[in-house]
């Protein structure tokens, strides 16, 4: 039953996974096999978090992320779609602290 919530060959990008709530849920997300981006206006709370899950031998990656800013949005698309050129599937965005928020894969034919 719980191969079901397994996330192995998933990469998922998570804002807000650095507060009381997403800490948790960034642990469990890695835990369950997913590579995970954290994303957050404060890049030192993201790469704070990110360390502490890499310690614990999970793979993690942090980055700076505004959703207020359109500007931040955008190059955080094109830094998704670069990677997803180099074979990088973006399987999952959760954006738990932001819903309405959307990155379209420009070109990908996938939504998120």
């Amino acid at each position: 039953m719980i191969e079901r919530f397994l996330l192995q060959n998933k990469v998922i990008l998570l804002t807000g996974g650095t507060g009381l709530y997403g800490r948790g849920l960034s642990k469990d997300i890695a835990a369950a096999g997913a590579r995970l981006m954290i994303a957050s206006r404060n890049l030192a709370s993201c790469e704070e978090v990110a360390a502490s899950l890499r310690d614990e031998g999970l793979d993690v990656s942090a980055v700076r992320l505004d959703q207020g800013s359109e500007l931040s949005i955008t190059a955080l698309r094109d830094r998704l779609k670069e990677n997803s050129e180099r074979s990088t599937d973006w399987s999952i965005i959760l954006s738990p602290a932001s819903c309405g928020v959307q990155i379209r894969l420009s070109g990908s034919g996938r939504s998120p």
